[in-house]
């Protein structure tokens, strides 16, 4: 099973450090910086943050986008399948889905 993760503007607001978020591999990790919000030229609120990596001391860049799939490493799907699968979630106003 795969777990498809699209945020809403409320989770992206509130991220702060020491949260979990996803990381560009499909994993949660902690994190240990944010180091920029806004809004994007769509008019979805954003954010840019680090999490911590396998190495100690080691971090990861990382963003989220509200609505917006988050597009990990591990997504066994083409863009355009992902682009539909955004839209679907949206519209149905979903932030998680199952896909078997």
């Amino acid at each position: 099973m795969t777990t498809i993760y699209c945020p809403s503007k409320e989770k992206i607001e509130n991220l702060k450090v020491g949260d979990y978020a996803l990381t560009p591999f499909g994993k949660l990790a902690r994190v240990t910086e944010i180091y920029g919000r806004g809004i994007d030229s769509l008019g979805r609120t954003f954010v840019c943050y680090y999490t911590e990596s396998g190495s100690v001391g080691s971090t990861i860049s990382c963003s989220m986008t509200e609505g917006h799939v988050h597009r990990s490493c591990n997504l066994p799907f083409t863009s355009a399948q992902i682009d539909k699968i955004e839209r679907e979630m949206n519209a149905a106003g979903e932030e998680i889905r199952i896909v078997d």
